[in-house]
């Protein structure tokens, strides 16, 4: 026999006297007190790796499914660096009032994440590159991560419209703004969509009755506060978020890229023309938004201009050439072409950016995608340079802006990449 089963250990005599739930009591105490050891030091740990907590940005909306937030301050690290802000309205950049200002040029700026660019510090955004490049003119950034076409539409008709803009831009990613405008290729994320109807668009709104939508509705507040001031908490839900969009299936219909040089989030069925009912009808819904949504700016009395951004795989030489090695029956820039042919046959202004940013990597060697020599993922800031310059040329050139907003425009000074990089 066991000299330790022999003869145990004596237990301590002050404890075998107490009652048994004292006894409990203690234990259960001093199993509280360890677990708040554990949580204060991986709060420290994610401290430390994330800084410090950073506000959560996105807001629930019950008509565009999400917003910024108003009145924010923070700094974003997920993809390049940038302290950004957040002003009353909820828009990227500085106070502004919702009257315009006696002769000044207001343009409203409507997209995803490459114009809200939370990669790039604020005055390298393509917006504030704009504006620096024109007299007595204001740039107002309604870009929010993840929007697509129907969600842009619904911003310009309940919160841009109040602002009364002059001229109203709205930016399209090629590489998912049409499968985000279908519910079947986007696995019904829960936002607002349309759909094709008697000639004509219908809003399907049943977002509002997803399990989040209901969930952040009642405990959004809480979930806010929490998230606001607690790493962990932050660090947790990132990893919940990341997790989930890896194991959510991907619709057969909008299967991702497989190609090494095209980036992961693009659309497959963007690189020709639709072989499935539900990208023909993504497409189809996606036009007649842009339809709609020219008309409603037009009757309003302003101007409405159509700009396509680009991804990584299509602007990189190196890496467009790889992936049309491996897929030589794809074509990259079959999306903006259509967005382009699309807009000229229905007389919209369009500005496609692949060639020219195509053609200015080629004779510079510039990455305009992508941080830290990767040539993937957002705009860097030279890409938004590049972009407002071309925008504003076409601007001028086309009439769209009047000319005295040109003359004695401030030099545009880029911040270097290495001052980004701090």
């Amino acid at each position: 026999m066991n000299a330790t089963q022999e003869n145990p250990a004596p237990e301590n005599p002050a404890l075998s006297a107490l009652p048994r739930w004292k006894r409990r009591l203690f234990a259960t105490i001093g199993l509280a007190a360890s677990a708040l050891l554990a949580l204060l030091a991986s709060e420290a740990v994610c401290r430390i790796v994330y800084r410090f907590p950073q506000p959560q940005f996105l807001r629930l909306d019950n008509i565009v499914g999400h917003r910024l937030r108003p009145n924010l301050r923070g700094y974003y690290v997920e993809e390049g660096f940038s302290r950004y802000r957040t002003n009353s309205h909820g828009l990227r950049g500085p106070e502004v009032s919702l009257a315009k200002p006696a002769g000044v040029f207001r343009i409203a700026v409507l997209g995803d994440s490459y114009v809200e660019a939370l990669q790039v510090e604020e005055e390298a955004t393509f917006c504030r590159q704009l504006e620096s490049r024109l007299r007595k003119v204001e740039v107002l950034n309604f870009g929010v991560s993840g929007f697509g076409t129907a969600q842009e539409y619904l911003t310009y008709i309940h919160y841009v419209r109040p602002f009364r803009p002059d001229l109203v831009l709205l930016v399209m990613c090629p590489g998912n703004d049409i499968a985000d405008n279908s519910r079947a290729l986007s696995g019904g994320y829960p936002r607002p969509y349309f759909v094709l109807e008697g000639g004509g668009l219908k809003l399907d709104n049943s977002f509002l009755e997803s399990r989040r939508h209901r969930v952040l509705s009642r405990w959004g507040p809480l979930y806010y506060f929490v998230t606001d001031h607690s790493a962990l908490a932050q660090a947790f839900d990132r990893w919940r978020r990341r997790t989930a969009g890896r194991l959510a299936p991907s619709p057969a219909a909008n299967a991702a890229p497989t190609s090494a040089g095209v980036e992961a989030g693009l659309a497959l069925g963007m690189y020709g023309p639709p072989e499935t009912a539900p990208l023909r009808e993504a497409w189809a819904v996606t036009e007649r938004l842009l339809l709609e949504l020219a008309r409603a700016v037009r009757d309003d009395g302003s101007s409405f201009v159509l700009m396509t951004v680009t991804t990584g795989g299509q602007v990189d030489a190196a890496a467009r050439e790889q992936a049309l090695q491996e897929h030589p029956e794809w074509d990259l820039d079959y999306a903006d072409r259509r967005l382009g042919q699309f807009a000229e046959e229905h007389g919209i202004p369009a500005l496609i950016l692949v060639q020219p940013f195509l053609e200015y990597h080629r004779k510079t060697g510039v990455k305009l995608h992508g941080f830290e020599d990767v040539s993937r993922g957002h705009w860097n800031p030279e890409g938004h340079r590049l972009a407002a310059e071309l925008m504003s040329e076409f601007l001028r050139t086309r009439g769209l802006v009047p000319t005295e907003h040109f003359a004695a425009a401030r030099k545009n000074s880029l911040p270097s990449r290495r001052s980004q990089d701090k």
